[in-house]
């Protein structure tokens, strides 16, 4: 029941390699489970990776043109209104077990290391500054959530030529305990809010 389990996520990109592994791992290593989900020297699993090829491939203007506008405004409007229903039904049942798991997930390391260019001083500059804001938002928003120990930010700006290379890598600890009962917590919030649904139609049918 308090055994820990110790969950990293790491990516690492140098030149035109990628690489992202998701590792599950048991009382110290001893059972361990790797999930690499990126690997674009394979062209698998990068979504945005596949979009900026293809737009970079066409080269016909009318091609671009027709593939840019091919989920149209009323579909993205649908997309923001269901995803906006959905969150706004659960957000109860994500609030409870945000907020039990807040400060009870461990995060041990969190790295981030970034060298880049993007072939003009100005721009790599201000991307630079845009850059480090982000970097520490995301760190805020870690430390908020759980209780936060090492980190390691560098962002070097090259100035003087295109590069971009990456390593990310973050390692939290959660017990089996506190993961049982998040899922009680879930289950019943979920059928709390089954049961409000219930009421309410058979209000309306009433009425």
């Amino acid at each position: 029941m308090f055994i820990k389990i110790n969950i990293s996520i790491e990516y690492l990109r140098t030149d035109d390699n990628d690489r992202a592994i998701l590792t599950f791992s048991i009382i110290k290593n001893l059972i361990k489970l790797d999930i690499p989900f990126v690997d674009i020297s394979e062209k698998k699993g990068f979504l945005g990776m596949k979009f900026s090829k293809k737009y970079k491939v066409k080269d016909d203007k009318t091609v671009y043109e027709k593939e840019k506008s091919f989920i149209s405004f009323s579909k993205l409007k649908d997309m923001l209104e269901k995803t906006y229903t959905t969150y706004y039904t659960y957000k109860d049942i994500l609030t409870s077990v945000r907020n039990y798991l807040r400060k009870r997930i461990v995060c041990n390391d969190f790295i981030f290391h970034l060298e880049f260019g993007l072939g003009d001083a100005a721009l790599t500059g201000i991307a630079s500054g845009l850059i480090w804001g982000a970097s520490y938002s995301i760190l805020s928003i870690v430390g908020n959530h759980s209780i936060l120990k090492n980190t390691d930010i560098k962002i070097s700006p090259v100035f003087n030529e295109i590069k971009f290379h990456v390593k990310f890598y973050c390692i939290f600890t959660i017990r089996v305990v506190h993961i049982i009962i998040v899922f009680l917590i879930f289950l019943f919030s979920l059928f709390k809010v089954c049961l409000v649904k219930k009421a309410s139609s058979s209000e309306l049918s009433v009425s």
